[in-house]
C-alpha cells in the first residue's frame, strides 16, 4: 500500500496542516520511498482572495505528484486539499497525536491497526 504523510523539510515530522506542508513523505507500506514537494506551500492568506474552484484547482495542479497513493495520512485539512485529494481517489485517514510525531510512527501504528 502506497501512503503519504505531510511533513516538515526533515522527512519526518509530521506536519500538521496538510495543504501547507512543504513536502509529503511516501511509504510503501513501512518503506519510506521518497518525497514529493508540495507546490502549494503557501500560508492561507495568500488564497484568500480565490474563488473555491480555482484553490481546488491550485491545490490539484500542486499535488499531481500523488497520484497513485492509496492513503493519506492527515492530522489537519482544509476542505480544499480535501476536495483535490479526493479527485485524484486518495483515501483521507484523520490520525491523532496518539500516532505520535513522526512519520514513522504514524504508518507504523496506521498499518499495525489496519492489518
Amino acid at each position: 500500500m502506497k501512503i503519504a504523510i505531510a511533513v516538515h523539510e526533515d522527512q519526518d515530522t509530521i506536519f500538521k496542516r496538510t495543504g501547507q506542508a512543504p513536502i509529503f513523505a511516501i511509504y510503501k507500506d513501512n518503506n519510506f520511498i521518497k518525497t514529493v514537494k508540495n507546490g502549494h506551500s503557501h500560508s492561507e492568506d495568500e488564497h484568500d482572495s480565490l474563488e473555491h474552484h480555482e484553490h481546488i484547482n491550485g491545490h490539484l495542479k500542486d499535488i499531481q505528484d500523488l497520484k497513485g497513493i492509496e492513503v493519506i495520512l492527515v492530522q489537519a485539512i482544509g476542505p480544499h486539499m480535501r476536495e483535490a485529494l479526493e479527485m485524484l481517489n486518495i483515501k483521507i485517514v484523520k490520525i491523532d497525536k496518539s500516532y505520535g510525531n513522526s512519520a514513522k510512527e504514524a504508518i507504523s501504528k496506521f498499518l499495525k491497526e489496519n492489518s
